[in-house]
């Protein structure tokens, strides 16, 4: 089993507090800020934020259509995880992983992604220490 403190990785995915995201609502457009998201998963055309405060918002948009938004990562065809946020990722060495987060929760990592998660932790760490 590999284990990988994802510290060192958040220096390449910092986002400022600033920073923030316009999501359509009705009746109105929420603003909310992206060092709030935890991760952000997707289900057929709509997307559901999930946040640090445990609230969630679902907007009727696909999951790429956030595929820009900077500090996330893509890692599953579902859902995008806030790096800020990883207190470690996991693999058992059957090409597949999961991703805890620092309130406790755990997001499977695709078999298909798990080599290239793998890839930029193992890149940030050796360039973040």
């Amino acid at each position: 089993m590999i284990n990988y403190n994802a510290a060192a990785l958040r220096h390449s995915f910092d986002q400022t507090d600033d920073q923030a995201i316009w999501l359509p609502g009705h009746p109105h457009k929420q603003r909310i800020k992206l060092s709030e998201v935890l991760y952000i998963a997707g289900f057929g055309n709509y997307v559901t934020f999930h946040l640090v405060d445990r609230t969630t918002i679902v907007v009727a948009y696909t999951l790429s259509s956030y595929a820009s938004l900077p500090g996330f990562l893509r890692i599953h065809k579902s859902s995008f995880v806030n790096i800020r946020y990883v207190a470690s990722i996991r693999s058992n060495g059957r090409n597949d992983g999961r991703a805890l987060l620092n309130n406790g929760v755990e997001l499977s990592i695709s078999r298909r992604r798990i080599e290239d998660v793998m890839t930029t932790i193992r890149s940030d760490v050796a360039i973040g220490t």
